[in-house]
């Protein structure tokens, strides 16, 4: 790890930028920076391993500004990254600027200002959306006291008000006292989850201001909002900041208010994802909250009215929910196909299936003769409606599996990538295998998946 240090003299405020393969854009966050009024600050850049220009623009700007401290070291993911920023930090406030963002103007004085004024541990604002079309301010406070210290045990909707924790700063001896930091997942994202709602639940002193603080970045297709291998992460970082709350002995209102903040997480990871992934995200959405509504974890007083309409609506009719936040980019036959295996009988599905002028069952093991099983026994005939078996690599003694022919993904062509393929694997397989598929044309794809057996049992 290679480290450029300054001379440490008291300082006011540490900022802390991780970067990773951020060139096109981070001229512009660190520009930002320099802009500000603040005499007394640091910018800690910690490059993780970029392959891009990124880490040379580092330097050069440390070289032009010694407010910048430059940090590389080998990629170890975010949450890393971020300790190690909070390790080096010395300054009495610290924030957090995304390398692809830009902070406004005189942003962090004015949060300072107020910070010193009234002792808060954490001072927010609102935030703009930036793209190549502009910005769009987003008044994320709106309803909430302006210039009022706010004990969120007492004013809990503060927490479903969005997590956006790079808007504010945030008094670094109130994180050390409070054990605050990032969770560190290799490979993993989303970890400022548990962080800014750990931060949020263990003070009792938070104070917002009606300013504008950062212009996020709406437009980055490299940001990890957009990586497909991250479909899930979510769910970890949730179950993560559960298991903090256990070990910390939160109050108990924060406990009946975790679901609610878990939904809101989901809701934001299902609506960012590509529309491939949406379906199957939805269905571990749909079980996890059928599980804490069977456990009596909703409590009904803390959810708006919107909200829990549309958990109902989840629940109790999950076709409905994945059309109305998906826009469905499958031809209208498989569109057809799930709306059938939500709502309708056995016999409308095999009508369906057989509608598609043959499929093909991926996976030639015991799950999928057992799929193969399923469909002959509800009517569907194996030599004109089961066109074969699909494999992502077929051994030399794999032509044939219960007697239909064995395919490679690969050997298609073109015309036969089009039919319906149902993925019969095992769960944690599943996830792998539509990857697959996705890269090599297959865009008609189901899974046969709890509600698959529950139809054709």
């Amino acid at each position: 790890m290679e480290v450029q240090s300054k001379d440490d003299a008291f300082l006011e405020l540490s900022i802390i930028v991780p970067v990773y393969n951020v060139s096109r854009y981070l001229p512009e966050c660190l520009d930002s920076l320099i802009h500000q009024n603040v005499k007394n600050v640091e910018f800690i850049c910690i490059d993780d391993g970029s392959t891009d220009d990124s880490l040379s623009i580092l330097k050069e700007y440390s070289f032009r500004d010694p407010r910048f401290k430059v940090i590389s070291k080998e990629n170890e993911g975010y949450g890393k990254t971020m300790n190690l920023g909070l390790d080096q930090a010395k300054g009495k406030y610290i924030g957090v600027l995304e390398s692809d963002d830009v902070v406004s103007d005189n942003a962090y004085s004015l949060l300072l200002e107020v910070a010193e004024e009234s002792d808060a541990d954490i001072v927010k604002g609102n935030i703009r959306f930036l793209s190549q079309e502009g910005c769009m301010e987003v008044e994320t406070y709106r309803g909430f006291p302006y210039r009022k210290l706010i004990d969120p045990q007492n004013q809990l909707s503060i927490l479903t008000a969005g997590i956006s924790y790079w808007s504010g700063i945030y008094k670094r001896e109130f994180l050390e006292e409070n054990r605050i930091r990032f969770h560190e997942t290799p490979g993993a994202s989303y970890q400022d989850y548990s962080f800014y709602y750990l931060a949020v639940m263990c003070t009792e002193k938070m104070e917002l201001i009606e300013d504008y603080i950062v212009n996020y970045r709406v437009d980055n297709t490299a940001s990890s909002v957009h990586d497909p291998n991250k479909v899930f992460v979510i769910c970890e970082e949730c179950d993560h900041l559960r298991k903090e709350m256990d070990v910390r002995k939160l109050a108990e209102v924060y406990y009946d208010i975790e679901p609610l903040l878990r939904f809101e997480a989901y809701e934001w990871n299902y609506k960012r994802l590509l529309e491939y992934y949406k379906y199957p995200f939805m269905e571990r959405f749909k079980k996890e909250f059928s599980a804490l509504l069977h456990d009596g974890r909703i409590v009904r007083s803390l959810w708006d009215e919107d909200s829990y309409r549309r958990l109902e609506m989840l629940l109790d009719d999950p076709f409905s929910y994945y059309q109305k936040f998906a826009r469905i980019q499958f031809d209208d036959m498989l569109d057809e196909y799930h709306r059938k295996l939500f709502r309708y009988s056995r016999k409308g599905i095999i009508e369906g299936l057989i509608g598609e002028g043959g499929i093909y069952i991926f996976g030639a093991g015991k799950t999928g003769a057992l799929v193969f099983k399923l469909l002959e026994n509800n009517g569907m005939n194996a030599a004109d409606d089961i066109k074969g078996f699909l494999v992502s690599g077929k051994k030399e003694d794999e032509s044939c599996f219960i007697g239909l022919q064995v395919f490679e993904v690969t050997e298609l062509p073109g015309s036969e990538r089009d039919r319906l393929v149902i993925i019969a694997v095992g769960k944690n397989n599943r996830e792998m295998v539509k990857l697959i598929l996705k890269e090599n044309d297959y865009e008609n794809v189901v899974i046969a998946d709890d509600f698959f057996y529950e139809v054709f049992r």
